[in-house]
């Protein structure tokens, strides 16, 4: 019987592509400023599949360390440039998101288990939607980062439950899907957006429930949890 869920924050909760495509504009002004030409689409576009394919935790600095061929002290100084231009953060939240967190939240407890950085709950309680947690976990914070299985043992052990009582909600396969199937935790994977295109590797990373829309999701959320 499930009787919490772990939620990922961007793409379930908070819709972050606008951000995306600010931060995608943003490298490419990265690279011009490092290496003084212009980075074509068709680079920029490899790169972006490699990140997502190898399962980089933080796709955007993956893409800056391909696109400065893979030289560490070059790709460090092109990703502090880049988080010098970028905005932090400019997601807003899902539409319908408040009316489906109010009706989950009435039957089981819930918490985050997020790769984001320091000052999570924060934003969280500016978007309106920190009460319904009773846990935030995010990297920034714990010092680990998804697909580490501990942030989720460290998720459970905060709620005190089992991993077969806990439901992972989140919208990347190696980040989300992977690491919780490994303890045992049910997963409903969220295929849009930027992660969208990333593959599976096996069968056994297939998630125990896939959804092709934010509205899809809350429907198999509230089947789930009647």
């Amino acid at each position: 019987m499930l009787r919490t869920i772990l939620w990922d924050v961007g793409g379930p909760l908070v819709d972050e592509e606008p951000m995306y495509v600010i931060w995608e504009a943003a490298i490419f002004d990265v690279y011009r400023s490092q290496t003084g030409k212009d980075l074509s689409p068709a680079r920029f576009a490899a790169a972006k599949e490699w990140a997502l394919q190898s399962y980089a935790p933080y796709s955007f600095q993956a893409i800056i360390f391909d696109l400065m061929d893979r030289d560490i002290v070059r790709a460090d100084e092109a990703t502090k440039l880049f988080y010098t231009i970028v905005p932090s953060h400019g997601e807003h939240l899902n539409p319908g998101l408040i009316e489906t967190l109010e009706y989950l939240a009435a039957r089981v407890p819930m918490a985050i288990v997020a790769n984001q950085l320091k000052g999570l709950p924060e934003r969280l309680r500016s978007l309106g939607i920190e009460k319904y947690f009773k846990h935030i976990i995010s990297a920034g914070e714990f010092g680990l980062y998804k697909p580490d299985l501990r942030i989720f043992q460290h998720a459970l052990e905060q709620l005190n439950l089992q991993p077969h009582e806990a439901l992972m909600v989140g919208d990347r396969p190696d980040n989300d899907v992977v690491p919780a199937k490994l303890l045992g935790i049910k997963t409903l994977l969220l295929r849009t957006g930027w992660y969208e295109q990333q593959k599976i590797r096996m069968p056994s990373e297939q998630a125990d429930y896939v959804v092709n829309s934010v509205p899809e999701m809350y429907a198999k959320l509230r089947e789930l949890f009647p």
